[in-house]
């Protein structure tokens, strides 16, 4: 057996249901891994714990892997080895009544979030891709859980929340209220189309020493994928296993939200969830390009920098 450290986005949830599923049903260890969850802080925060903290692996956001390797194109990196989220979860939450009809009419209006944010952390790139100066948006940064942004918002304190589409519908579902009643959002998929959102990562390290593991890694996680797109109930009991507490029908909603809008299933005419073929080269060199235009970053990263294809079988 391979002891693996892997370091989720967040604890356990329905948007990371697939890695629950995976390690019940003994996906994991059928293929010699031995895997230790280390629960997250936040997407965008994994990318930059694997470079410094010694994880073998972490899940977590893409822009933030590309960012690094932007900002530090000297240093060994961790690597890309499956792309999860083939759209951006990211979005803008603003109150259903709110004047905010799209991107631009965000000029000269308070949008908050936490600091960490994978929607605060990419909003130069839906901005720019918008037509929208950033700059005229004011960004305001707050350590509150997110159902305390969203009611503050509803109340007046901000124009709008950044956030993911599926953690906002969450919070505003655990508060009593129905999204679609309450708010709109603002995706950032319907501007940035080229944007990706969580992926599979590794270390250098990990991948140099055990590339065998790594692409069992890889090919046990996207067997999650398939086995809780196939039965989300039953990766739901998964997730629940984890979190006995954990609000079922909210974090159900959550993983067929993330499901079909952030890894962009869709469901045959007998019901059931397909998940499509995993992003190609082309749209991983539009999101670094997507990212870069946004950044004036002094060194574009190559995708061969960053990604690493080719590690499930070909016949899925």
């Amino acid at each position: 057996m391979t002891p693996v450290r892997l370091l989720l986005n967040s604890d356990f949830t329905g948007a990371n249901a697939f890695f629950a599923l995976a390690a019940q049903r003994g996906l994991f260890r059928a293929a010699g891994l031995d895997m230790q969850f280390t629960p997250g802080r936040g997407a965008y925060t994994a990318a930059g714990r694997l470079h410094t903290e010694g994880f073998d692996a972490a899940y977590g956001d893409l822009n933030a892997l590309i960012t690094l390797a932007a900002q530090q194109p000297r240093d060994e990196l961790p690597v890309a080895v499956l792309v999860v989220h083939r759209h951006a979860p990211s979005c803008i939450t603003v109150a259903r009544d709110s004047p905010v009809r799209g991107p631009r009419d965000l000029a000269g209006r308070t949008v908050c979030g936490h600091g960490s944010d994978v929607a605060l952390r990419t909003f130069g790139a839906y901005a720019h891709r918008a037509g929208l100066d950033a700059a005229a948006v004011r960004v305001a940064t707050s350590d509150a859980p997110m159902r305390d942004l969203l009611q503050e918002m509803l109340q007046g304190t901000s124009d709008g929340v950044f956030g993911y589409l599926t953690t906002h519908t969450a919070a505003l579902a655990g508060a009593g209220l129905v999204a679609d009643a309450t708010v709109r959002f603002l995706p950032y998929r319907t501007v940035c189309s080229d944007l990706v959102g969580s992926g599979l990562m590794v270390s250098p390290r990990f991948l140099r020493d055990a590339p065998a593991a790594v692409a069992a890694l890889v090919q046990a996680t996207h067997a999650g994928i398939l086995g809780a797109a196939a039965e989300p109930l039953a990766a739901i009991d998964a997730v629940q296993a984890q979190q006995p507490a954990m609000d079922r029908p909210i974090e159900l909603q959550r993983w067929l939200g993330t499901l079909q809008g952030d890894i962009g299933a869709a469901m045959d005419p007998d019901g059931r969830w397909v998940v499509p073929e995993p992003v190609g080269d082309r749209h991983l060199d539009a999101a670094i390009t997507c990212l870069a235009a946004a950044s004036g970053w002094q060194h574009t990263p190559s995708r061969a920098r960053i990604f690493r294809q080719g590690l499930l079988p070909a016949s899925r």
